[in-house]
């Protein structure tokens, strides 16, 4: 896997990790008194992903896809922490550490699916439709939706990176092998 998949797949591993984490299933079961430890992580995970992308990608700083993630992680994080310090109005607060990172994580999959390559293109397109599905679902009060939310979103936010970073970003093995040697002919002419 050339480096633009592992740093794809990376992000995809971390987003997983941390939706599935027990700093957000906290959240989930004893209530916001764990909203900070969950919000750290989420630091962390969005700072390592943004760096690694920056640090390690070709061309990471004019791409357009990176700016848009860029873009989506710094704005929901400062959503989140504006949340966390009440600056957010009551009526829309409970929906921003769930409900608003599946939105921005549809709307990041689809333009990553438009501006992205184009076989990325139908994995994109399915992790915004799963993530605008499950922000649908969310919203209907279903018990399982409910209690398990939060791996659903680890799986819709994460498995299409780890997808596009496995299968679309193989190096192939003729660039690790030494160019093969032209075969010999011998013609032998009979007279």
């Amino acid at each position: 896997m050339n480096v633009v998949g592992k740093i794809i797949t990376m992000w995809g591993v971390l987003v997983f990790a941390a939706w599935a984490s027990p700093q957000f299933a906290a959240i989930n079961y004893f209530g916001t008194g764990f909203t900070a430890s969950a919000l750290i992580l989420w630091t962390v995970v969005m700072a390592i992903t943004l760096v690694a992308t920056y640090k390690y990608m070709p061309g990471a700083m004019s791409n357009n896809v990176v700016k848009l993630w860029t873009i989506i992680v710094v704005g929901g994080m400062i959503l989140n922490y504006a949340n966390f310090m009440q600056l957010v109005p009551k009526a829309i607060a409970p929906y921003i550490y769930f409900h608003a990172w599946l939105a921005l994580t549809a709307i990041g999959f689809a333009l990553t699916a438009l501006w992205w390559t184009p076989k990325s293109k139908m994995i994109f397109t399915a992790g915004a439709a799963l993530n605008a599905l499950l922000l649908v679902v969310t919203f209907l009060n279903i018990p399982f939706v409910a209690m398990y939310g939060l791996l659903l979103a680890g799986i819709v936010g994460g498995l299409p990176a780890v997808l596009d970073g496995v299968l679309n970003y193989n190096t192939p093995k003729s660039a690790h092998a030494p160019a093969a040697k032209p075969a010999v002919s011998v013609k032998v002419t009979i007279k």
